[in-house]
């Protein structure tokens, strides 16, 4: 390995796609031959960076491909790796002598590259290659990022036009740089922002890693968490395709779910449509109802958020946070985990919005370089919604805050009318059936289910608010999330607040109402969320009715006009 940090996370994220590629059957002999002329053509122009990254990248191929039975010189590879660590050594002896300071910069960097090792550690070990690759360039992202300081949405979009993989995969500690700069220009009230980045291990164990962006002085942070009372699982012990990562915490999530699946079953009976106001034994059987789960909420709770690191936002005044779950997690209600001090996240000083990944700050900052546009377009595309279920009302409540919004509604609320409104709006509202369409819910529009991103080119990048059942609840494969999120993410919208479970049509009309209320008042939409959530709670104490709507994507994002 080199003695270089930086060219170290270089050679391991080289490592990472050659190893990718030969398990995918994509590298030809082709390919190995240009990369031969390639690195000759290095050699002879004394390019010792390039022959160091292209020597390495050569080598390791020849490696993976002998390993899968390809017919292979290994004496040509290990000759290779001599090369690489002659120019590795040529280029730090050039280093050092150009600069005397090399050598505390190297110091600072080999602290914060530290955890990142561990992270690509972790990934290697669940052979996910795409993740060490990722997790390579996140740790030369913070080693650059002292010597390079911050950075603008400009200068990401200039990366991005540079080279859209390089962006992509650096993303997310430019965009930590730069946001805090976007929330100031767009909007006011955060002094601090935190984002954490979960994913499981094996057994009842997970990793996140913490990144905290404050006036004073950023920092951040591992942390590994083991299940209570459960015994410590090996750190890396393989596990294929994810079985018995997060065995734990992923049946209590099974067990929540259903739990709020049952309490919206029973909505009908438990308060009064037209306030959303229940008796008082209404409220003290939903009250016992929410005592029962109270326990898995608290254990998933202190788990997720250990004690250490919910008093370091503390200390931090952090005012939002991004959440990047483990995808098999994200349709957790995170509203409603409770702490050791029997608070919940709701009532914590930070508001709360969940990504796909972190490197969907990437995204959050790059939407934020366009301006909002002013229309508001309103969708309907259920009759039986719309007379039965409360839908015209909610309509109509909101073009009371917004006399100019446009309502599309039943024939005319179709798939090509959403797109309009993704080209066209900066918000959109959707009130319709959930529906099932290939293993998730997706809303239902009257031509069909909304079941494909929309990508037409052109994006105003809207905010979307959908009140259709179960359209937040995501299927995990891998890394990746899939559902409505995902789909709202590739649509190039800001931000998406959808319910994860089934909703009663009044119920949500009222956790609605109280939404667009604080929106109207001028506050930003991960603070409505978290308003609305308290407001009903006080009414509804049950969390399948306060908790049941998520927000992810740009917490800034403001009702137009």
């Amino acid at each position: 390995a080199s003695r270089g940090p930086a060219l170290r996370a270089a050679r391991i994220s080289r490592q990472a796609l050659a190893t990718a590629a030969v398990l995918e059957g994509k590298e030809t002999e082709a390919d190995l031959a240009t990369m031969e002329n390639t690195l000759d053509r290095a050699y002879k122009r004394k390019d010792a960076a390039a022959v160091t990254l292209v020597g390495g990248d050569l080598a390791r191929t020849l490696f993976c491909r002998h390993h899968e039975g390809h017919p292979t010189d290994l004496s040509k590879a290990q000759a290779l790796m001599s090369l690489v660590e002659s120019a590795d050594d040529f280029m730090w002896a050039q280093a050092t002598k150009a600069d005397e300071s090399v050598g505390a910069r190297i110091e600072r960097a080999e602290g914060a590259f530290n955890n990142i090792e561990t992270a690509i550690a972790i990934c290697l070990d669940r052979q996910d290659p795409v993740g060490a690759f990722a997790a390579c360039c996140t740790a030369k992202a913070r080693i650059l990022r002292d010597s390079l300081g911050p950075r603008t949405s400009g200068q990401i979009e200039k990366f991005r036009s540079i080279d859209p993989r390089f962006a992509s995969l650096d993303s997310k500690h430019l965009a930590i740089d730069a946001f805090p700069q976007l929330v100031n220009e767009l909007a006011s009230g955060y002094g601090s922002l935190a984002t954490i980045d979960q994913f499981l291990l094996s057994g009842d164990s997970f990793y996140a890693h913490v990144d905290v962006c404050e006036e004073r002085e950023p920092w951040t942070q591992s942390v590994v968490a083991h299940w209570p009372g459960q015994p410590e699982s090996p750190l890396f012990a393989r596990q294929m395709r994810g079985k018995g990562q997060g065995v734990q915490a992923r049946r209590l999530q099974g067990d929540l779910l259903q739990e709020f699946e049952r309490q919206s079953g029973r909505a009908p009976f438990l308060f009064s449509r037209e306030t959303a106001e229940a008796d008082s034994g209404q409220k003290g059987r939903m009250l016992e109802d929410a005592e029962s789960i109270r326990d898995k909420l608290r254990a998933l709770g202190v788990w997720l958020f250990p004690k250490d690191l919910r008093d370091a936002l503390l200390k931090s005044e952090v005012r939002h946070l991004f959440l990047s779950p483990d995808p098999r997690l994200f349709s957790l209600p995170w509203q409603a985990l409770l702490f050791e001090d029997g608070t919940a996240l709701v009532d914590q000083p930070w508001t709360l919005s969940l990504l796909p990944s972190a490197l969907s700050l990437y995204d959050v900052a790059r939407r934020r370089t366009r301006k909002v546009h002013e229309n508001i377009a309103l969708f309907g595309p259920d009759g039986s919604v719309n007379g039965d279920a409360g839908g015209s009302l909610e309509l109509e409540m909101i073009r009371a805050f917004r006399p100019t919004a446009s309502v599309v509604t039943e024939e005319q609320a179709t798939l090509a009318a959403m797109a309009n409104s993704v080209e066209n709006s900066g918000w959109v509202h959707l009130r319709t059936h959930g529906v099932h369409s290939h293993g998730v819910y997706v809303p239902k529009l009257h031509d069909g289910p909304w079941n494909e991103p929309i990508q037409n080119g052109v994006s105003s990048y809207p905010v979307l608010v959908s009140t259709s059942c179960r359209t937040g609840e995501t299927l995990s494969k891998g890394q990746d999330v899939f559902g409505m999120v995902e789909i709202a993410e590739r649509s190039d919208f800001r931000s998406v607040v959808t319910p994860i479970v089934s909703v009663d049509g009044f119920a949500a009309y009222h956790w609605m109402r109280d939404f667009y209320a604080k929106l109207a008042g001028g506050v930003n939409i991960a603070q409505a969320v978290r308003a609305a959530s308290c407001s009903m709670r006080e009414r509804l104490p049950h969390p399948a009715f306060w908790a049941a709507f998520i927000c992810t994507g740009d917490p800034t994002c403001v009702l137009p006009g």
